[in-house]
């Protein structure tokens, strides 16, 4: 669910993940394979990338985490 959420929110921005990446201080390959589910980002990590995007997750009775 927060991988959408990202990818949704790059679109609504119109920016490459390339572009995530350098805002967050993170590798684009790191970018990428999250993005694509190939690899679980860490908590440090996922943790830039909300917050250049400007996001939070909360925690949902019941469902997990939402952003």
């Amino acid at each position: 669910m927060i991988r959408e959420t990202i990818t949704t929110e790059l679109a609504k921005r119109g920016w490459a993940k390339a572009e995530l990446a350098r805002r967050c201080g993170v590798a684009r390959p790191q970018v990428v394979n999250y993005l694509s589910g190939r690899r679980d980002a860490r908590g440090e990590t996922l943790e830039k990338l909300l917050q250049a995007l400007k996001l939070e997750i909360r925690p949902q009775r019941g469902k997990g985490l939402s952003t």
